[in-house]
């Protein structure tokens, strides 16, 4: 039998926990309210409900939808123009989304540990990553965060590669990234701009006067391909200018929506959600402490381990300027923090016997099997909204889509049911308009209106429709 390398087992271990923990995911219907809203948008823009400098949510709210810049329901709309409306198509998406932050993930530790011969070990970050709950929960809810995470990883890849470079085009590659980035989620994307004065510090590779002037080359990079677009599609400058408008400066101002009740909120969470890596990490130190006295000696990578550090904290700090703050939106920066966390590790890392090997492959290749039999089992089953999703796909079966349905004013405000109905069934709902065909009205409220007669009786919604 061929003998199994140490690192070729732990790859399996962590096939193994993508199998169990994300593909199942995929085809297991509900999802968190601002992924189905996001997967809505972009599913009107592959039927051409909406334009790309102008998406659309439903016919009734927020028919055109400045929210967020609008790359990401671009992106998520190929997807939907090649693979169809089915709820997996965003499932799709995130879980690519999670595979090219892996190969992020990867190529960032390579770079970093070349100098160490640490380069094999980049399975130790990417065990690290995946196993964090917030990880897991924002890839299996189609947030933006899912794509900003790989252009980040890579942003900082390509300015590390330009370092050594006479030429401009690893800094133009990486800027490019945080464009499109920028396009995604605005200013907080842009976080590995500090990159380059970071390494100076360090590092001492770069002179600070070079390392502001790359800065600002990179950030102009940003901006011209702004103006460009800007000048290729004049529309573009709306949708930018009213984002910006009702989101970056209102969040600002404490006028956007309020998340918490103090600044540091954010850091409170981010060490809460951080914990089980943080616990990981100081059990294992304190293994490896007791287990040998020489691996503090062998460490000489602490410059690398500091230079992730803060890359993760120029990620999450900016968060506690304003009081809109969800943990998820940090989840960009933790890819950082766990290269930091592996670099900690790596040293200790013992070196398993063939049996071992063989044992923890075997194990892994067991778990990538009932990951799959696992998602057979689930499939088409419901994560969460399950007596919703299943009133909301027997009002597909009856009424066509694109229909506008009345109901009442504490409907309107149901925020589920109004993205499932756009996203499954693209039906709106409006409690203003009179004279329409049909209305939705909860199941234990009372209705009477002599022109309307019940239509269809779901488990918690009652469909009247309009006497003819």
């Amino acid at each position: 039998m061929k003998t199994i390398g140490l690192h070729t087992s732990f790859w399996v271990v962590c096939s193994a926990i993508i199998a169990i923990i994300y593909i199942p995911a995929i085809v297991q219907q509900g999802m968190f309210l601002d992924g189905v809203t996001y997967a809505a948008i972009s599913k009107n823009l592959s039927n051409g409900i909406g334009t790309w400098w102008k998406p659309s949510y439903t016919a009734t709210f927020n028919s055109e939808f400045y929210g967020h810049p609008p790359f990401f329901f671009i992106l998520q709309s190929f997807f939907f123009a090649l693979l169809g409306d089915s709820f997996i198509v965003e499932r799709i998406f995130s879980f690519i989304m999670l595979l090219c932050t892996i190969c992020g993930i990867i190529v960032v530790w390579r770079e970093y540990t070349k100098p160490y011969n640490l380069q094999a070990y980049a399975w130790l970050p990417v065990l690290l990553w995946i196993i964090i709950p917030d990880i897991i929960w924002t890839f299996s809810n189609n947030l933006l965060e899912t794509a900003i995470s790989p252009l980040v990883l890579f942003s900082i890849y390509f300015f590390t590669k330009s370092i050594h470079s006479k030429t401009l085009l690893f800094i133009t590659l990486g800027s490019i990234c945080l464009w499109i980035a920028y396009g995604i989620k605005g200013p907080v994307a842009l976080f590995p701009l500090s990159f380059f004065i970071i390494h100076s510090i360090l590092f001492k590779q770069l002179t600070i006067s070079k390392a502001i002037r790359n800065t600002i080359i990179a950030f102009s990079i940003v901006c011209i391909l702004f103006i460009l677009l800007c000048l290729i599609e004049p529309r573009f400058v709306h949708s930018f200018t009213i984002y910006h408008s009702i989101q970056v400066f209102a969040a600002l101002r404490g006028n956007n929506e309020i998340t918490v009740s103090w600044r540091g909120a954010i850091l409170v969470n981010l060490f809460i959600s951080l914990l089980p890596l943080f616990v990981i990490t100081i059990v294992f130190l304190f293994i490896q402490k007791i287990r040998t006295k020489q691996i503090a000696k062998k460490r000489t990578h602490n410059q690398v381990f500091l230079f992730f550090i803060l890359l993760f904290v120029s990620g999450s700090l900016p968060l506690v300027i304003t009081l809109k703050q969800r943990i998820f939106y940090a989840v960009p920066s933790y890819s950082f923090i766990t290269i930091a966390c592996a670099l900690l590790l790596v040293h200790g890392i013992p070196t398993l016997s063939v049996k071992s090997r063989h044992i923890t492959a075997i194990i892994g290749i067991i778990g990538v099997c009932f990951g799959i039999c696992f998602t057979i089992y689930t499939n088409n089953t419901y994560k969460k909204d399950a007596v919703l999703l299943q009133d909301i796909a027997t009002i597909h079966t009856h009424i066509p889509p694109h229909t506008i349905i009345g109901c009442t004013q504490e409907l309107t405000r149901n925020w589920k049911l109004l993205a499932y109905l756009q996203r499954f069934a693209s039906i709106s709902i409006t409690d203003t308009r009179k004279d329409l065909p049909y209305i939705i009205v909860e199941k234990h409220k009372a209705f009477q209106n002599s022109e309307y007669k019940p239509y269809i009786l779901l488990q918690t919604l009652t469909v009247y429709k309009k006497i003819t």
